[in-house]
């Protein structure tokens, strides 16, 4: 009886730790597979969701490349211009299919979604063969108004669809974060179990379980790291303020990390100072939608960064916005194909796309806005007289002599083609327009640049005419553009002066009065 009672003590013991380990194995086990599910899933965010939804965004700025390039087919005089154009066209047609390429290997839902933009995508391409053959058959206009209506729309209908996928892979990334936290959870609750089992062998799963996750928890800290030095990103409450921000991104703005904490948000969404975006960001970020547009700023060192931002709204149980995630991606580089290479000023793409910005912002404001175009006087003559050479070496001059003079945040400066440049900017009226633009006028000539062949002056002079528009009386790109060609036109005739236009206004003034 007590050898039967041994025996059946020893086997309930035999059975009970086998059990034990049994249960260490499966809990050890289950560890292992939820740190390794922890892994492929923080794996998954980066490889998935970031890479469709940045090749979306890369085909939204194809697209809107393309559509600004059939404006310049529309606008081209020449038939160089136009190849040049359609050129552009096409080149930044290959680069969206390539971005459709990475969509469709690392999409993660329904593939017809892809399909019907792809198809839409395609189809675009008729609508610009027909505006393309207008053109070349000399019916701007029947081109132009095809470009401003079906074309248009279905550019519209394009970005859409494009931000519709940038929308999938951001739930899908917040799916597999989830996931991670959610694996993170489980495994902590299952190494925890592990440790309060005190038998050797729970010692040793531990310690194995403890070893991988605080490997884990240095390469979470490693990316995080990584994130802070490296990537351009920010937080702000639900008022506006900056809650916090990556060192990296603080380093570019020219502060402190600690000095940005409890600003108001325009410091880091500000364009180059100018502060009155923020409450329209914040609109729309209330109303749970994401914010994106492209912001200016000068660095530590005075070069200028182009940022494309996306303000995300944080939302609490109740979809009530609490506050705001805020992603900056340098496109800098991007920038360089809108960048004059002689001047280093915006060429007349960049300059469409900022009259079109401010336009909207003069008309929600009931502002005045001055669009003015300047011509170096008898610059043919120099370039036969002195070469090509200096002709260069002279436009170069005069470009920095108009940024130096039109210094506020509001003043824009291009180059709009060959010894012609453009200035835009809002507050004044005809009046103090003009006074800024005889400034301007007159520090070329007092630089006092030789200039012998000129038939108005020994030296360097420009001539430049202005159309000055108010608030919701101001017209379309086009109409301003041929208001401030117009008075141009007139300033040529009487060269180194200033003709500014305000409705039927018009005042002279040379450089020299």
């Amino acid at each position: 009886m007590i050898v039967r009672s041994k025996g059946l003590s020893t086997r309930i013991v035999a059975l009970a730790f086998s059990v034990i380990i049994f249960l260490l194995a499966s809990i050890g086990g289950t560890a292992v597979v939820e740190i390794y599910d922890l892994r492929k899933d923080v794996d998954n965010i980066y490889r998935h969701p970031f890479a469709v939804s940045n090749a979306a965004k890369e085909i939204n700025i194809h697209l809107n490349a393309m559509h600004r390039s059939m404006k310049d087919v529309v606008l081209s005089t020449n038939q160089e211009e136009l190849n040049t154009a359609i050129s552009k066209v096409s080149d930044y047609e290959k680069e969206a299919f390539e971005d459709f390429d990475i969509i469709f290997q690392r999409f993660l839902g329904d593939k017809s979604q892809i399909q019907k933009l792809h198809k839409n995508f395609t189809a675009w391409k008729s609508i610009r063969d027909r505006v393309i053959r207008l053109v070349q058959e000399g019916k701007v206009k029947e081109a132009a108004a095809l470009t401003k209506g079906e074309g248009a729309e279905h550019v519209v209908l394009l970005e859409k669809q494009t931000r519709s996928l940038v929308k999938f892979a951001h739930g899908k990334a917040e799916e597999f974060r989830n996931q991670a936290v959610q694996s993170e959870r489980v495994a902590f609750i299952l190494v925890s179990t592990l440790l309060s089992i005190a038998i050797i062998v729970a010692v040793i799963i531990a310690v194995w379980v403890v070893k991988d996750l605080r490997e884990n928890r240095k390469q979470t800290a490693r990316r995080e790291n990584l994130i802070d030095q490296n990537i351009l990103i920010a937080w702000m409450n639900n008022e506006g303020k900056i809650s916090d921000t990556s060192n990296h991104l603080a380093r570019l703005v020219g502060a402190e990390k600690s000095e940005l904490i409890g600003q108001d948000a325009s410091a880091i969404l500000g364009d180059e100072g100018r502060h009155d975006d923020l409450d329209e960001i914040l609109r729309v970020a209330r109303s749970g939608k994401v914010w994106s547009g492209e912001i200016r700023r000068l660095d530590s060192e005075g070069n200028v960064h182009w940022l494309l931002a996306e303000v995300h709204p944080e939302l609490d149980e109740l979809f009530s916005p609490v506050g705001y995630s805020v992603i900056y991606q340098d496109v800098s580089d991007k920038k360089i194909s809108v960048t004059d290479k002689l001047t280093g000023l915006p060429n007349r793409r960049s300059f469409d796309a900022t009259i079109d910005h401010q336009i909207r912002l003069a008309r929600r404001d009931e502002n005045y806005l001055t669009l003015a175009i300047l011509d170096v006087d008898y610059f043919k003559k120099y370039n036969d007289s002195y070469g090509h050479p200096k002709g260069d070496i002279i436009l170069s001059r005069v470009s920095k002599i108009i940024k130096e003079s039109m210094r506020r945040p509001g003043d824009y400066v291009s180059r709009i083609g060959g010894e012609e440049f453009a200035i835009l900017f809002s507050g004044n009226d005809a009046v103090q327009s003009r006074k800024t633009l005889e400034m301007v006028c007159a520090a070329v000539e007092q630089q006092k640049i030789p200039h012998e062949k000129s038939d108005v002056s020994d030296y360097i002079t420009i001539s430049i005419g202005a159309s000055v528009v108010h608030g919701s009386s101001i017209p379309d790109v086009e109409e301003l553009y041929d208001g401030a060609d117009r008075t141009l036109y007139m300033a040529k005739k009487k060269r180194n002066s200033v003709i500014v236009e305000q409705g039927n206004i018009t005042t002279i003034s040379s450089a020299r009065s």
